[in-house]
């Protein structure tokens, strides 16, 4: 978190990626986050999510609530996912709505967008 106090301001981590085995978790988060009406924070990473090494996994959607961290979507990294692979990008709508945007996957593996709701 960053205070706003100029050259004052402090700053504190509230996740690091790859904390869990195999980086299950996600690694890789290259797009901003979003905020939903309670204060959870949601985005991507481009990688991660399965049980393999580092770096592997087509990404994962994630939630965190307070200090709270949990994946609400794995991404697949076979060709032609119908999902999508790779997230790179996430906007919330007044509804609640999330939508993204993948570099892969898809019927011609170019990317997909999709969209998430409760």
């Amino acid at each position: 978190m960053v205070v706003p106090n100029g050259t004052l301001s402090q700053e504190s981590t509230l996740y690091a990626f790859c904390a869990l085995r195999k980086c299950t978790d996600g690694a890789v988060s290259l797009s901003a986050v979003v905020l939903d009406t309670q204060g959870n924070i949601f985005g991507t990473t481009e990688v991660g999510g399965t049980q393999r090494w580092a770096g592997s996994g087509g990404g994962v959607v994630f939630e965190l609530s307070g200090s709270n961290y949990q994946v609400v979507h794995k991404f697949c990294t076979q060709k032609n996912c119908p999902n999508g692979s790779y997230p790179n990008f996430i906007i919330r709508d007044n509804s609640g709505h999330f939508f993204g945007t993948t570099i892969g996957g898809g019927n011609s593996n170019d990317g997909t967008i999709f969209e998430m709701f409760p």
